[in-house]
């Protein structure tokens, strides 16, 4: 195949002999909802809410489906079950199989066991298209970084649509049976926009309670979503029942308007909905509904106006963009485990490699089961040998576990540097999201005459070891007060990881600090990331105040600054490029990250102490990244990271001596 092309009818429409009419448009608002989503997750901050492109392809699903089916109520009378399904598993299963037997070859191959145990986790799930389920019910440990970056974690949006695919020709048959009882011919297909309707209007309302009660299962699982399907299904019937009584002149202006509005609708979603709002709530109304005014603008379109969306390269993108969507996530996600997406240059070249690899997929695996010959293989056949292949893939990633696991037992000695944390997490006083009381842990005797606190989210937490050694029982007590990802700054935050603002941590922090109060410490240690998404004001402002209010209750404060990250799983590097011999090739696990971030938050962190005499900032991020390069792995052996940001217990007790020097000339008078 050479150039572009428009793509042919869907298979859908040819076997069911419909007058479901095939635009050009609608693969041009594929194309825009593809890319939006690629941009997002290849990190381009300009399209940083390019996630809505999902919200997009749910509402032209709903269209497209309800055409088809309610076209043929319409023609017989009734749905054939076996061939719609047919139909589904034709367009969708060989791609999917492709894409995860794929993804999961190159992941054995090329990641540490561990790595590919917890980014494949998820396979059998997405086999099933059940994979929204998983992550909307999974448990992840605070600590576990690598799960979160699933390698099908994309496929959620596929669970959800082959879940609307089960329960959506049953509603319209039953609404087309209701609509022929009580058919009114003054007012065509009332029932099926009344029903379809009332369906929109009860997710949509479980999507706006559940985004502010259950945000995260609210993202992924259907009820909350079929909102969006039924309003694509919405469009299509009021386009059929209403639109051709409208006057030429009409439908004109109606095509620029709806156009228009729809297409600054979804690019406005683009750039201002964040990561960092509780979605889908209200928020997806306005790529949802920029969708549908796209959609309905197809329904006024006449020859001699312009066609944006119909353009040759817009159609061919759309053509295959199912199979882009498919490939661009795991292509992301090993690109950059394989340390290739961490500069905006190598980004656009895992672009480009989706691009590619997804057309050839177009080609070879998904357009010759939508399109092609193996489009004639009879729904029965194809059914039964469909549901083979599913349940052959679970077992499939069932046995591959199992396998993986017997691998990470023979390098048992590096992954355990994935526990290898402090002693208080034994003790269980870092509650994480699920408690604001504050569970302080106790360390020395209680008649001590001196306390130290560490105060902290798990960033700070990590250097509990060095207090031992700096502040010996009996002379003194220590306490600690940890939360992770908690930042000790008096500003609220919202959290990705929990969908919403972080409430249990601002309540969390205030207790601890009133505790704090009532303790009197002479020393208060303070450690948190310098990655939390605030601005200037925000750290220097919600700092100083932290400052403030700690320096009339504690004789001293010492602020440990965050220390910077590695670009990759610190651990799962050393156990790849582990030898025969048991050694380590350490330039092959060292990181240049920018410290820009974390030199900005010490000077924020500067600023912020300047008007408070009793604290003092600190940085050992010369020791653990000298000359700005950070190592998995010391000179001298030891695992210097547990993931590829806290820094493991053993190494922080080997550094304790250069530490101590460091921190001993503000302990001066306090040690006397």
């Amino acid at each position: 195949m050479t150039g572009f092309r428009v793509a042919d009818k869907s298979v859908e429409e040819k076997l069911t002999d419909t007058h479901l009419k095939y635009r050009t448009d609608l693969q041009g608002l594929r194309a825009i909802a593809i890319l939006l989503v690629m941009f997002s997750h290849a990190g381009f901050s300009l399209f940083q809410g390019g996630f809505i492109g999902v919200d997009v392809f749910f509402v032209i699903s709903g269209y497209l489906i309800t055409g088809i089916l309610f076209s043929e109520l319409q023609k017989n009378n009734k749905i054939r079950y076996i061939d719609f399904y047919s139909r589904r598993f034709k367009r969708l299963l060989p791609a999917l199989i492709c894409m995860l037997a794929g993804t999961t070859a190159v992941a054995i191959w090329a990641l540490s066991a561990i790595e590919a145990r917890d980014q494949l986790a998820s396979g059998p799930f997405a086999a099933t298209w059940t994979s929204n389920i998983y992550f909307a019910f999974r448990t992840i440990d605070y600590f576990n970084e690598i799960a979160k970056k699933d390698l099908f974690l994309h496929t959620w949006s596929l669970g959800v649509e082959a879940q609307f695919y089960i329960i959506w020709p049953a509603i319209l048959t039953l609404l087309f049976k209701l609509e022929k009882k009580f058919q009114n011919k003054k007012r065509k297909n009332t029932l099926f926009l009344f029903g379809i309707g009332f369906l929109f209007f009860t997710s949509f309302v479980v999507s706006i309670y559940g985004t502010s009660k259950f945000p995260v299962s609210t993202y992924y699982l259907t009820p909350s979503r079929i909102w969006q399907l039924s309003l694509g299904s919405i469009v299509y019937i009021f386009s059929e029942t209403y639109l051709d009584s409208y006057k030429n002149f009409s439908k004109k202006y109606a095509y620029y308007i709806t156009l228009t509005l729809g297409l600054s609708f979804i690019f406005c979603s683009a750039l201002l909905i964040s990561p960092n709002l509780a979605y889908p709530g209200y928020w997806a109304l306005l790529p949802s509904l920029g969708s549908a005014l796209v959609i309905l603008s197809g329904n006024f379109y006449n020859k001699k106006q312009p066609r944006p969306l119909q353009h040759p390269l817009s159609v061919w993108i759309g053509d295959f963009s199912y199979s882009l969507y498919l490939w661009h996530w795991p292509v992301f996600i090993l690109g950059f485990s394989l340390k290739i997406g961490d500069q905006s240059l190598s980004a656009y070249f895992l672009i480009i490699f989706t691009i590619l690899i997804s057309f050839l997929s177009y080609i070879f695996v998904e357009n010759p089961f939508w399109k092609g010959k193996f489009r004639k293989i009879k729904s029965e056949h194809f059914v039964v040998a469909s549901v083979l292949i599913i349940v052959s893939s679970i077992f499939f990633f069932h046995f591959l576990q199992k396998n993986i696991d017997i691998k990470i037992k023979k390098d048992e000695t590096i992954y355990r540097s994935r526990t290898d944390v402090p002693v208080i997490y034994q003790k269980g006083c870092d509650t994480w999201f699920k408690s604001d009381k504050p569970e302080p842990c106790f360390f020395g005797d209680d008649s001590a005459l001196k306390t130290v606190v560490l105060f902290g989210d798990s960033i700070g937490a990590q250097w509990f070891s060095i207090l031992p050694e700096i502040f010996p029982s009996p002379t003194w007590r220590i306490i600690v007060l940890t939360k992770s990802a908690c930042p000790i700054v008096d500003e609220n935050i919202f959290y990705q990881r929990i969908g919403k603002i972080y409430k249990v941590c601002t309540d969390w922090r205030n207790s601890a600090i009133e505790e704090i109060e009532k303790i009197r410490p002479d020393i208060v240690f303070i450690g948190s990331s310098s990655r939390y998404d605030f601005n200037e004001k925000q750290w220097t402002q919600g700092s100083a105040r932290i400052f403030k209010r700690l320096s009339e209750s504690a004789g001293k404060i010492i602020v440990i600054t965050g220390t910077p990250s590695l670009e990759f799983d610190g651990p799962s590097c050393v156990a790849q490029y582990l030898t025969r011999k048991g050694q380590v090739d350490g330039t092959a696990c060292q990181s240049s990250p920018s410290m820009h971030t974390v030199k900005i938050v010490t000077d924020y962190l500067t600023q912020a102490s300047a008007d408070t005499p009793k604290v003092h900032v600190v940085n050992f991020n010369d020791i653990v990244c000298p000359n700005d390069s950070c190592s998995a792995i010391s000179s001298n052996g030891i695992i210097v990271f547990r993931d590829s940001r806290h820094l493991t217990d053993t190494y922080i007790k080997s550094i304790i001596p250069v530490i101590k020097k460091q921190i001993n000339k503000y302990l001066e008078d306090t040690n006397n």
